[in-house]
């Protein structure tokens, strides 16, 4: 029996000095973890999936980057005819990215004859709860007791991926394992842009909290790197927006009734982090659609509904009152009675 417990103990007892160990490094250098530097080591490696754009740099350019929703609701092409081929539209977004991901891509490629970028980030994805849909590195900003939430409710894994970026902190040369550097100069068809083609489906949206901000908290750094983006564009003389992408309408009214107190907040940590630009779109866009005509679940446009957005998001973004369209009092919703608060003060 005494020989079990001392094997026991000895088998629990490395493991453990190992994530105490690790902890407690975590904790002591987190400031440095995410130190712009640190951050640049990370996800520099992004930047080469785009080396293509460096084709247009005779042309005038307008960015199209952030999440899914960008890169499965706006067409390049279709954007390029209707502004009579004066501007080259290139789709740099992708699945489940924020702020910070696409930052170091815009900070490292071509931003010559760029006149615009347009970025659509959905407001759960600067809650700390999104983690679970990013790069493991993200894992590093909880604190234990977040992540130690985070595993009892989320993901069972998190500790030992938490201790592999860990790892890619201490050795930034494991990024190249998850990251590849071979750039890609082959222009992809409709500039990036693609069309998702799947049934409909996911209609049993729930009242489940997609930001959770009272168990994980905001992810401050994603509102950092927001602003940074704004004032990255400003450097460079390149108009920033902000862009809403259309939701179907069971999640709009499920949004609208459960998470409005969430999306307060999200807007006043982006005033309080300095950006009150200019912002189009809405979520209830097509509120007066069949749920399943223009989407293939609550969050992504099918093919009519890329189209659609595409001519739509065409003229908002020639309309007259986008000077006018701040973060601060913008209508995200249709009814009057779902106005976002003025949180100015």
């Amino acid at each position: 029996m005494n020989s079990f417990l001392r094997r026991t103990f000895l088998f629990l007892f490395f493991p453990l000095l190992f994530g105490i160990l690790c902890e407690l490094n975590i904790s002591l250098f987190k400031d440095d973890i995410f130190h712009e530097s640190e951050l640049a080591e990370i996800f520099y490696p992004l930047s080469s999936r785009y080396k293509w754009v460096d084709k247009f740099d005779t042309e005038e350019k307008v960015y199209l980057t952030g999440s899914s929703s960008i890169k499965y609701g706006l067409s390049c092409n279709a954007l390029h005819e209707l502004s009579d081929k004066k501007f080259v539209f290139l789709n740099l977004a992708d699945d489940a990215r924020g702020a910070i991901e696409t930052y170091f891509i815009l900070k490292n490629i071509d931003l010559k004859e760029v006149k615009h970028i347009y970025l659509g980030v959905e407001p759960w994805f600067f809650s700390k709860r999104y983690y679970y849909h990013r790069d493991i590195y993200f894992y590093l900003n909880f604190n234990f007791w977040e992540a130690f939430t985070f595993f009892i409710m989320q993901d069972k894994f998190i500790f030992m991926r938490r201790y592999i970026a860990f790892a890619r902190y201490l050795f930034p040369l494991f990024n190249r394992m998850v990251y590849s550097q071979t750039p890609k100069t082959e222009v992809p068809y409709n500039n990036g842009s693609v069309i998702l083609t799947k049934p409909p489906s996911n209609f049993d949206v729930t009242s489940e909290d997609i930001f959770d901000i009272d168990k994980y908290g905001w992810s401050d750094i994603d509102f950092d790197y927001f602003k940074k983006i704004d004032l990255l564009a400003k450097a460079h003389n390149i108009e920033f927006t902000f862009v809403v992408t259309p939701k179907r309408s069971d999640f709009t009214s499920l949004y609208k009734s459960s998470f409005k107190q969430c999306h307060n907040q999200f807007v006043k940590e982006l005033l309080n982090h300095g950006f009150n630009g200019s912002i189009i779109g809405r979520f209830d866009l097509f509120e007066e659609y069949p749920s399943d005509s223009m989407f293939i679940d609550a969050f992504h446009l099918n093919k009519c509904g890329f189209n659609a957005f595409t001519t739509r998001f065409w003229t908002l973004m020639n309309s007259n009152n986008n000077n006018n369209s701040t973060i601060n009092d913008y209508v995200w919703f249709t009814d009057i009675d779902d106005k976002i608060e003025n949180l100015a003060d």
